[in-house]
């Protein structure tokens, strides 16, 4: 049953992929037919938007599941088990990629905001061995990143594996968030660290 299923999936995601290049509200409409997602359909999927399927190991097939009214700006990358919740906005160019399968998965709770270039990755390259070459080393066990309700995450942030981002936090643009964040403050740098509050 699961090789029919992965079968369905590729073959709708080939038809999603002829044409999410096209402009024009026809092709929009077709974009939104044929995405490969769960819930309520999107409001918005901008030219671009990718759904990978696994042609390697590190890939998952996309299970995405998008909340009311979501919007996909142009030249998002999903993979693997993605939440959206409602008046969730992804800018473009966007990386949400929950590979490794088991319990790896990212939510991003309602009203939230990405903005572009934003990475969200569940896991990532070993590197401590010295006696091993770095692509022979291969992943760390990945981790869930989850993101509360209306949270504003800035433009080319990255937010690695196992971070919760509290409900209301900011993450200033570019930051590098490697520990989780508490409800409504507001971190910025590299790595990420408080520096205000949202009154």
């Amino acid at each position: 049953m699961k090789r029919d299923f992965d079968i369905t999936l590729a073959r709708k995601i080939r038809w999603y992929n002829f044409f999410k290049n096209l402009p024009g509200d026809l092709a929009h409409g077709l974009r939104k037919r044929y995405a490969p997602i769960r819930g309520n359909p999107p409001a918005l999927i901008e030219r671009g938007v990718t759904f990978i399927y696994p042609e390697y190991d590190f890939c998952w097939p996309p299970d995405v599941e998008l909340g009311y009214n979501a919007r996909l700006r142009a030249n998002i990358a999903f993979a693997g088990s993605v939440t959206l919740g409602d008046d969730v906005v992804v800018g473009h160019h966007s990386i949400l990629w929950a590979i490794g399968g088991g319990e790896n998965y990212i939510k991003v709770g309602n009203g939230t905001g990405l903005g572009a270039f934003t990475v969200l990755m569940t896991r990532f390259h070993q590197y401590r061995r010295k006696d091993v070459r770095f692509t022979k080393q291969g992943p760390v066990e990945g981790k869930p990143i989850i993101i509360g309700d209306d949270c504003w995450i800035g433009i080319r942030s990255i937010i690695m594996p196992g971070v919760t981002v509290g409900k209301g936090a900011v993450v200033g643009a570019g930051a590098v968030v490697t520990k989780s964040v508490q409800p409504y403050k507001v971190v910025a740098g590299n790595p990420a660290k408080i520096i205000g509050e949202r009154e």
